[in-house]
Formats: C-alpha cells, sequence, structure tokens
C-alpha cells in the first residue's frame, strides 16, 4: 500500500522541480539580458555628395606670363578660369559605452574623394581611395563623479571660435565639475610629432615643423550667472628638442591667454572672444625673433520668431615684413576660422585665407530665415581686409605694395529638409576682389570676380 505521502511526492515533486527549473531558467535569462544589456551600441554617419563650379575671375588671364607658368608647374590649378568637379565624403561612428561609464569611439572617414579636377581623379574606372581615421579614443565618465578622462586620437578645438587650434589630436583631456560652483576646470595634453613644416598664414615665412612638439590646453567655464557664461584658456606650444641641422630649421615656443564671454538679454546675444599671445622663434644662425599678436571675435544676435541677424566683427594682428627682429602676426596652430563660402571658406572651394583670421579682418552680416519647416535660408554679407602690409618683394607686379583691402563677399545658402536625416543644400557665393587680394596673388589688373556654385545631398543616419 502507497502511503499518502509517496503518492504526494509523485505527484508533486517533478512539477515543482520543473517550477524551480523553469524559474532558474527565466531568472538566468534575465540576469543575462541585464549583463548584456549593460553595453550600449551606437552607429551612427553621414554620406554627402556635392557638385561645384568655380570661377576665377582675377586671376584666370590676369597674371603675369612668367608667374602663371611658375604656377602651373608647381601643380597649382586654381588659376583656371572655370573648374567643375565633383566630390563625396562618408563619415561613419561606432560608439560602445559600458555600464553608462566607459566609451570606446571610432570615426572613419571615406574622402572627399574629387572626380573632375587634374591629378585627382575622374577619368572612367579611376577610383578614389581616401581612407582615414578620424577619431580613435577611450573616455571614461563615471555616473557617481563628476569628472571626465579622454585618451587617443579626438577632436580638439582651443577656443570657442577655433582661432589657435581646430583639428583632430592625439594626447589627453581631462575635466571636472566643481559641484555647486557652476565651474568646470579642463586640461589637455597633445603631441605633434611630424616632419611637415608649414606656412599657416600664407607669408612666405614656415611658422611651425611641428617636429616632436608639445600642446598644452587648460581652462576653465563657469555659467553661475544666469545671463552669463565666461570661458578662460591658456595654451602653450613648446618645442621638446633641437631638430635636425637644416639651414632654414627654427624652433618657436609660444603661449596664448584667452577668455570668452556669452551673454544674452531677451532676444540680444553678444559673444565676444579675445586672445592674446607672446612667444620667441629661433633660427639656426640667425637672430632670434618676439612673437606676439592678438585676435578679437564679436558676434551680436537679434532673434526673432522667423528671421534672426547676427553682426560679426573680427581682427587678428598680421605680420610687417620689414620687421625682422619680431613677429606680431597672430600666431596659429592649425586653425579652422570658418565665416562665409570664400574669405573664410567652411563649404569647400575657394578659400581665401586658409580658414585662417590671422592677420586679416572682417565685418559680416548674417540673415538668417525659415519660411516652412523644411526650408531654411541664409543671406551673408562680408567685407575683409589686411590688418598688415603684405610681402609682395617677389612679385613681378609689385604694385600697391600697401594695398590691403581683400574684398566685397556676398552668399546665399539655401537648405531643404527632404525627410528626416536627408537634405538637398544649394550654396552661391561671390567676393568682388580688392586690391590687396590682386596685389597678393601678382595679378596685371583688378581682374574679375571669384565665383562658386555648389549643389550637394547628405543623408544623416
Amino acid at each position: 500500500m502507497k502511503s499518502p505521502l509517496n503518492a504526494l511526492l509523485r505527484r508533486w515533486l517533478p512539477r515543482t522541480i520543473a517550477a524551480v527549473g523553469l524559474s532558474v531558467l527565466t531568472s538566468t535569462a534575465g540576469f543575462a539580458q541585464e549583463e548584456g544589456s549593460q553595453l550600449e551600441w551606437n552607429v551612427s554617419g553621414s554620406l554627402r555628395v556635392r557638385g561645384f563650379y568655380l570661377s576665377n575671375g582675377t586671376l584666370a588671364n590676369q597674371l603675369d606670363p612668367t608667374t602663371l607658368n611658375s604656377l602651373r608647374i608647381s601643380g597649382r590649378d586654381d588659376i583656371d578660369a572655370t573648374q567643375e568637379f565633383l566630390d563625396t565624403r562618408l563619415r561613419l561612428q561606432l560608439k560602445v559605452t559600458a555600464y553608462q561609464q566607459v566609451s570606446a569611439v571610432m570615426a572613419l572617414e571615406v574622402g572627399d574623394i574629387t572626380f573632375g579636377v587634374k591629378n585627382a581623379g575622374g577619368a572612367l574606372g579611376a577610383d578614389g581611395v581616401v581612407f582615414e581615421n578620424k577619431n580613435l579614443y577611450l573616455e571614461w565618465h563615471p555616473t557617481r563623479y563628476s569628472f571626465r578622462v579622454r585618451a587617443g586620437l579626438y577632436p580638439r578645438e582651443s577656443d570657442p571660435r577655433g582661432l589657435i587650434l581646430s583639428n583632430d589630436v592625439a594626447g589627453v583631456h581631462g575635466e571636472i565639475e566643481l559641484l555647486g560652483t557652476a565651474t568646470t576646470i579642463y586640461a589637455d595634453m597633445i603631441k605633434a610629432v611630424e616632419s611637415s613644416r608649414l606656412d599657416l598664414d600664407g607669408d612666405g615665412v614656415i611658422d611651425n615643423d611641428y617636429n616632436d612638439r608639445t600642446l598644452f590646453i587648460a581652462g576653465l567655464t563657469n555659467n553661475s550667472l544666469e545671463a552669463l557664461s565666461l570661458e578662460a584658456f591658456l595654451m602653450a606650444d613648446v618645442d621638446n628638442t633641437n631638430d635636425s641641422p637644416l639651414p632654414a630649421n627654427s624652433e618657436r615656443d609660444v603661449f596664448w591667454i584667452g577668455l570668452n564671454a556669452d551673454t544674452r538679454l531677451g532676444p540680444i546675444g553678444i559673444s565676444t572672444t579675445a586672445i592674446g599671445a607672446y612667444g620667441r622663434q629661433t633660427t639656426q644662425g640667425q637672430r632670434g625673433v618676439r612673437i606676439r599678436g592678438f585676435a578679437v571675435d564679436t558676434r551680436i544676435t537679434f532673434e526673432l520668431p522667423f528671421v534672426s541677424v547676427e553682426a560679426i566683427v573680427a581682427w587678428a594682428s598680421g605680420r610687417n615684413p620689414s620687421d625682422t627682429s619680431r613677429d606680431e602676426g597672430f600666431p596659429t596652430v592649425t586653425p579652422f576660422y570658418g565665416v562665409s563660402g570664400i574669405v573664410y571658406g567652411n563649404y569647400g572651394g575657394f578659400n581665401a585665407t586658409g580658414s585662417n583670421l590671422s592677420g586679416t579682418a572682417h565685418a559680416t552680416l548674417k540673415l538668417r530665415a525659415q519660411p516652412s519647416k523644411a526650408v531654411s535660408a541664409e543671406l551673408v554679407v562680408l567685407w575683409a581686409w589686411y590688418t598688415s602690409d603684405r610681402d609682395v618683394s617677389n612679385n613681378v607686379n609689385r604694385f600697391n605694395r600697401d594695398a590691403r583691402d581683400l574684398g566685397f563677399e556676398v552668399d546665399l545658402n539655401l537648405t531643404y529638409q527632404v525627410l528626416t536625416g536627408f537634405k538637398a543644400f544649394a550654396r552661391g557665393s561671390i567676393l568682388l576682389t580688392g586690391r590687396g587680394y590682386t596685389t597678393e596673388r601678382d595679378a596685371r589688373h583688378r581682374g574679375g570676380p571669384l565665383s562658386q556654385v555648389i549643389i550637394g545631398m547628405q543623408l544623416d543616419f
């Protein structure tokens, strides 16, 4: 005779084991899912295709024959009267975050691949191959503490306008928020080790050779006042070693100090960035040159329901070629000062200053409107000039040596948001060149304007 206990065990034990097993499997799966969810993946990027039409009325057929031939031998294609070409670019970014505290970021770029320009592709079967690692860094930003540390290859601007440095850099960045004070302190140490010799402001003088240099950036931001935001920063460009003993070799140490202030009173916003620089450059076998410079950028915006107005006045000191003991041109590392289409080019095509404010100044007015949810328009009017005499002693046509008028520019930029993340755009620019511009380019006559039209599409994902 079977006992009631045995019957109960035979009846309910299998069910109990099954229930417990199912519970364990469910909890284990939930735990595994929770563990797996600690890794967050994000992939983003953009694909852009643009068509260019450039017309150079100032330089085309206006150069001295000797200068014209010299430029063509050196590979300068921008002296042609017109250029028509296409470029395309793909950017991809992968970001992986673990436990919401550590992120690994990789950004790749394929392009810009240009077709239709001599020596840059365009023939049948000529595939453009330009693969670049833009960013690759690790960032620690713990949720329980108010600091973050970033190391690797990352994008960096030295100041809010990119006047000194705006590029991808290899280094270490750290910042910490002082709780209760609305203040953040940050610092960077950046290494620059390469053998390129760069004339960044186009004045014929090597600005930096970047052979084993260290860049330091430090600063603080404060937002304790409701209507005022402040940022103070320091930067140093330190040459670490004596480079190879070349005749033109130079060593340069430069230090910058700057302040940015942003304020808003109702619909009116004011932003000012001012930077002073001091340093010294020594060239083998020559007397040392003292470096000092100054730059300022002030912007006033006025917001209306459908239109915004922005006025910009900026100025940076320039080099006096007749002074051999000091260089008063505002020193830069690798700036990107994009304000307009041609003078401070930020769209591609012509770029009269290399997107560098050093040695130039401008007064700009921008009008922005959005007549519909999908359409936006921007009108830019700019007048620019050189802030010092340009060294044209080697020019064939040495006229008006003290001419400083760079020119008057008008831009019209249209954007149409076709779909979410997909837009079409058109950029039109014309620069009525001044006497200073044609003198700098050694043109025989005042010549005609520079004009460009850029039409393209971009998908962001």
